[in-house]
């Protein structure tokens, strides 16, 4: 997949929403790379970085897609996949490159 617009968010929080199943599984970090939110005031998806600040993405290309009407907006991506994962902290995009 391609993620496009994407923009350094300002906000270095945990969605309200989300804060709540983080504390409870444990995690006591709070720096997950790769962890997905989706923020409904400003629709974007965020995804944590290594340094714990959070990218904004509005618009997705899924694999094997050209440009145009095949990108998915944020809503439309936390709609049909990162809400079909019920665990917030198993909600990650990952690397395929091996650190």
């Amino acid at each position: 997949m391609k993620l496009l617009h994407i923009k350094l968010d300002s906000v270095i929080d945990f969605n309200p929403a989300n804060r709540v199943a983080i504390e409870q599984s444990g995690f006591t970090n709070f720096i997950c790379p790769g962890l997905v939110e989706f923020s409904p005031s400003r629709s974007v998806i965020r995804v944590q970085c290594k340094d714990g600040r959070w990218i904004n993405i509005s618009t997705i290309l899924m694999s094997g897609k050209k440009t145009g009407k095949t990108c998915l907006s944020a809503i439309e991506f936390f709609n049909g996949y990162v809400t079909k994962v019920e665990f917030t902290l198993d909600r990650k995009f990952c690397s395929q490159l091996k650190e």
